[in-house]
Parts: structure tokens; sequence; C-alpha cells
């Protein structure tokens, strides 16, 4: 049995920066790919990744040879439609459907060991918001730049951009403490007081997998996110604020600035509590097993 994984790469910092590129084996030149899809495809007999205008080959080139491709490919189609596909969300899935007949939405999910706990929930001095994300995903950013400020002015509260490089970022930029993502940056996330994950309405945003919320949860941190898409079901089961607009970021987050440490505490344990039984790996590895018939 084949397995159609549609699921983003499996961290939110990924920028497909030199640094997570892995060279593959099967290919026409050594040319070089990000990690997450060199490795899938090195691992599917008789797999081809092809770079082209930056590796002298000409269009004409790569013309003939997607020819041969697509001729081997609609040999293949039938096939396909009798393949298992897993969907990290129930949008991903939706759309897999009219493609396959066995579709298994199995969500992203998170190693709830990699997240130590957070423990003090007294808040910083200033207020410390936290992003999560990638360069690719930055502009969602601008949704909560007036709510931002309006928690500035108010506590004194910083926004910390875990991504990747310097560059401004508009009306946010006086409030923000950039950190360079790293492998294990995970770990720190419970030094935080809030999270945030402002999703804008558009296709690639509706069919995310929710990631940021659950390393959120898996920290134990209370949190605000933009209800769109899995955001919008995964929040519910996490106690999640969901905010839209202006008015609504304000207040979801200063209404979790103003808090008690107890209160805060109670809705972090509670998200930490609910990422474990809902989202963790534990908890879905016999269905994904049995989607990828490894089972018996």
């Amino acid at each position: 049995m084949k397995t159609l994984f549609l699921n983003p790469p499996s961290y939110e910092g990924f920028d497909g920066g030199a640094g997570s590129r892995y060279q593959a084996r099967r290919e026409i030149r050594s040319f070089w790919y990000p990690t997450w899809l060199a490795q899938a495809a090195a691992l599917v007999p008789g797999s081809v990744l092809i770079d082209a205008p930056p590796h002298d080959l000409t269009l004409e080139d790569v013309r003939e040879r997607l020819k041969t491709e697509v001729d081997a490919l609609r040999g293949e189609i039938s096939t396909l439609m009798q393949a298992a596909v897993q969907a990290g969300s129930e949008v991903l899935a939706d759309w897999a459907q009219g493609y396959c007949s066995d579709v298994r939405l199995i969500p992203t999910c998170v190693e709830i060991a990699d997240y130590p706990p957070k423990a003090d929930f007294d808040l910083g001095d200033p207020p410390r918001l936290v992003w999560l994300g990638s360069p690719a995903t930055e502009h969602h950013l601008a949704l909560m730049a007036p709510a931002v400020a309006a928690a500035n002015r108010a506590t004194g509260a910083r926004l910390a951009v875990i991504s990747s490089g310097e560059r401004g970022l508009g009306p946010l930029t006086p409030f923000v403490d950039r950190l360079e993502w790293h492998p294990g940056v995970e770990s720190t996330l419970a030094q935080f007081d809030v999270g945030l994950a402002p999703l804008a309405d558009e296709p690639l945003a509706r069919g995310k997998c929710a990631y940021k919320m659950l390393q959120y949860g898996a920290a134990g941190l209370p949190s605000v996110a933009t209800p769109l898409g899995a955001n919008g079901y995964v929040g519910a089961q996490l106690g999640v604020v969901p905010a839209e607009g202006d008015a609504q970021w304000t207040d979801a987050i200063l209404g979790l600035l103003g808090l008690s440490a107890a209160e805060r505490s109670a809705i972090g344990r509670h998200a930490r509590e609910r990422t474990a039984q809902l989202y963790s790996y534990d908890a879905w590895q016999d269905a994904w097993l049995a989607a990828v018939g490894a089972t018996g």
C-alpha cells in the first residue's frame, strides 16, 4: 500500500534554508532539497527530484523529462485512488476525499516530553508574549499589531518573535524582540506568559494543522488564536481564547494578562493535559500504524 502524506513540514520554524537541506540520493544532478521533501522522496523507489533553472537544465530538458514522468503517472492514477491518504486537518481531508476513497484524519502531534511545562505563572517584568513561526508566515503577525501595541501601552508587554532573519515587522517592530529559531527551541516556550497564533483567512492558512497552538499547549501556555480551520476546533479543546479583529485580540491578550497567576496556571495546565490526551504521538500511534499498514 502506498501512502500519501498531506501534512506540512513537522515544525513551524522550517524556512527551507541551507541549514535545513539534505542531499537526496535519487536525483538528476547533485542538487540540494529541503529535508522534509528529500528524505521522504528518498524512501520511495524510483522517485526523482528536479531542480532545473539553477542547475543548467533548459526548459526543453525539463519538458521532456516532465512528459516522461506524466506518462508514467497516468498509469498510476488508478492505484492512487486505492491508496490510503493521511490528512492532518479536516480541510485537507475534505480536499483529499475528492481524489481518494480511503482518507484518514490523523492530526499533527507533538512529543510532550520535549516541552518542559510552565511552572511559574507570575507575569514577567515586562510581560512576554510569544509567536513561534517562520519567515513565510510572519505576515500573519499584522493581524494582531494593534492589540500588541495596546498591550504594550497598558502593561509594557513585549512580543518575542521566534523565527529567522531580522526583517522589520512594520508597526510591531518597536515592541518586538527577535529570537532565532533553532532545533529544540520549543523547550524555551515555558519562559513566556502568553502564546499568540493569528491567521489571515487564506487557503493555505485554512489547511494548516494548528501546530503552533499544540506547541503552546504542550508547554502549558495560556494562548490566543484566530479560530480558522483546525485552530477553531483544536483551540476549543485546549481552552485557547479565540479572537478575530482588533477589539477581540486586544481584549483577549489584556484579559489573560489581567488574570491572577492561579487562573493562568489553571488555563495552562488544562491546555497541556488536553494536548497530551488528544494530540500526542502516544495518543495517535496506533491509528497511524494502522493507516500505514504496520500493525499485526
